[in-house]
């Protein structure tokens, strides 16, 4: 009885833990730049811990961009935020950064940082 109680209560705090970390996409951010940017912050982690080199996220950081060129976006302000055009500007930016300093010998994780803070995963 007492190991499925605490197989209940696990359960229940993880299902609360996951649901409670659902990030708050970004006033005015459409959930394709979103779920974009997502993307390329994994790559450009990826490269940070040595998983992949520098050719491998530049080609992959290039095909998100080219996505991210790809939308068809409202270029209205709402409120007091950005448009979602100019937040698709921001992320290629900060995808863009990314790849200069790859190949710059630059500080890539600042760089990360930039785009994690636009995405508003600081």
């Amino acid at each position: 009885m007492k190991k499925k109680m605490v197989s209940v209560l696990l359960a229940l705090y993880l299902s609360f833990s996951i649901s409670s970390c659902g990030n708050k996409l970004p006033d005015g951010m459409s959930q394709e730049t979103y779920d974009i940017g997502v993307k390329a912050l994994e790559i450009m982690d990826k490269y940070n811990s040595a998983d992949i080199d520098a050719e491998e996220t530049d080609r992959r950081l290039d095909a998100l961009c080219s996505k991210l060129e790809g939308l068809e976006l409202s270029d209205t302000v709402e409120g007091y935020g950005l448009s979602e055009d100019s937040y698709n500007s921001n992320v290629q930016i900060d995808i863009s950064f990314f790849q200069y300093e790859l190949f710059s010998d630059g500080d890539t994780y600042s760089a990360a940082d930039n785009l994690r803070e636009t995405l508003g995963l600081d």
